[in-house]
């Protein structure tokens, strides 16, 4: 909480017991604190507009005036009134506490880090006029290395008309970035990673990801996709289907080599001097969650200029997944059934297709590492949106949908490894961690391929 939400909270709790204890008839001081109260109220509201979880408080110290200039005795529906106050102060105080302002961890990198906002249209048919084309709106949010001491204002987690009414209170959370900061000048140029997100997803809810990697000297480009429908993947989740999930992460795919296109331009020429000859086009890197995943390792297939690819808890989706693609790709698995039969052998077409679709993603993967190698890695019980910032959003589990597990634990693993896997794979360095099979952290099951120590089928591994 910040330090004008908590004077709210106490000087409401003051003003009411004060009032409880003059009997509803407050001296002075008590007249003068409950006109101050909602002057703070009101600059708190400024600040905080979309802040729901101080309104309770908020409404408290309105309401202080009008019980402290009564001037008559406190009766019994009186007292009910100031019970009402501290139980409303006591639901403010809750809601804070489960569903804060978050910070984000501490980036561990050398680096500061600046961002910056690009808007982009792509034509999905190049050649055809514009009038009879359909254009896609691609916003990029930038995350790269600046100088430690850069000048600028933070940066939000989120973007003012991001979100909906319960959760628009996250653009209150401040990153560690500074909007527009001038790339760091110690070496000429940096790796630059595109950042696909899941289904249907803004491009907010990764930068725990965002800031790690820039602080450790990689450009992301977090790129925000026009909405992928219908709402949700499981409606196109069965054999019947599986073309349009086919085609739309190739659309995505398609996104990412067109950002690839405009940063090309940047790094030439960037009306903004911030990325002019500073990308290092050589080194190249996709990484995405979810269906972002898909498309991430999907533009590799498309472009070659792609190097290596990170899928965090994605299928495998469109031409790649038959053809294939030599380049290196880590797969990140959120834990789930060992034993896909059940669903297989179950008589609702809906579980059915669902076994199918699970067994169809799991045998193009384990193909995947046995034909071109790579990397697998499950944390067992964790969960698909583990691999956001959600877990930061509240202390209650099932409102962020994500697993039980130490957040810290979870952040230390996926960053340690992404981390290490694009060290290497575009910077050429030799990791050691990418070498030690079993996993140093003992909960964690990770596999190299091609490897002896590795087992043929990774899913069928539990700890």
């Amino acid at each position: 909480m910040t330090p004008l939400e908590i004077a709210v909270l106490l000087l409401d709790l003051l003003a009411l017991s004060l009032f409880l204890q003059q009997k509803g008839q407050p001296r002075l001081g008590g007249k003068i604190l409950a006109l101050g109260i909602p002057l703070l109220g009101i600059f708190l509201l400024i600040q905080e507009t979309y802040r729901w979880q101080i309104y309770p408080a908020v409404l408290v110290a309105f309401v202080l005036p009008i019980l402290a200039f009564r001037g008559k005795p406190l009766p019994r529906a009186g007292k009910l009134l100031v019970a009402s106050g501290y139980f409303l102060l006591v639901g403010s105080l809750a809601a804070c506490w489960l569903m804060p302002v978050f910070s984000l961890p501490t980036p561990s990198g050398p680096y500061a880090i600046g961002t910056d906002t690009r808007v982009w249209t792509r034509q999905e048919m190049p050649g055809i006029p514009a009038s009879e084309n359909q254009a896609r709106k691609i916003v990029v949010q930038f995350w790269y290395p600046a100088a430690q001491g850069a000048i600028g204002s933070a940066a939000p987690y989120r973007d003012a008309d991001a979100g909906t009414l319960l959760t628009k209170y996250l653009r209150l959370v401040k990153t560690h970035a500074k909007v527009g900061a001038q790339v760091d000048g110690s070496q000429r140029k940096f790796p630059v990673l595109l950042f696909s997100p899941l289904w249907n997803s803004g491009r907010s809810p990764y930068a725990v990801f965002y800031e790690m990697l820039a602080s450790h000297g990689f450009i992301v480009a977090a790129v925000e996709h026009v909405l992928d429908f219908p709402r949700d993947a499981d409606e196109l989740e069965s054999p019947e289907q599986m073309y349009k999930l086919d085609a739309r992460a190739t659309r995505r795919a398609l996104d990412l080599q067109f950002v690839l296109d405009k940063i090309t331009d940047l790094n030439s020429s960037d009306n903004k001097n911030l990325f002019t000859d500073r990308i290092d086009l050589a080194r190249v890197g996709a990484i995405g969650h979810s269906f972002g995943g898909a498309a991430s390792v999907e533009a590799c297939y498309l472009d070659k200029r792609f190097k290596s690819a990170v899928n965090l808890d994605g299928g495998v989706y469109g031409t790649v997944g038959d053809a294939g693609t030599p380049q290196p790709v880590f797969y990140f698995l959120s834990d789930g059934l060992r034993d896909v039969a059940p669903l297989l052998n179950s008589k609702d077409k809906d579980v059915h297709d669902n076994g199918l679709m699970e067994k169809l993603d799991r045998d193009r993967k384990t193909k995947w590492l046995h034909e071109y190698g790579g990397y697998y890695l499950r944390i067992p019980d964790s969960v698909h949106l583990d691999f956001t910032d959600r877990p930061l959003y509240s202390r209650i589990r099932r409102l962020t949908k994500t697993s039980g597990l130490e957040p810290k634990f979870e952040e230390e693993v996926y960053n340690n490894y992404i981390l290490a896997f694009f060290e290497k794979t575009l910077n050429g360095k030799d990791e050691p961690l990418l070498n030690k099979m079993p996993s140093p952290y003992p909960s964690v099951l990770f596999f190299a391929y091609p490897s002896s120590s590795a087992p043929y089928d990774p899913y069928s591994v539990s700890k």
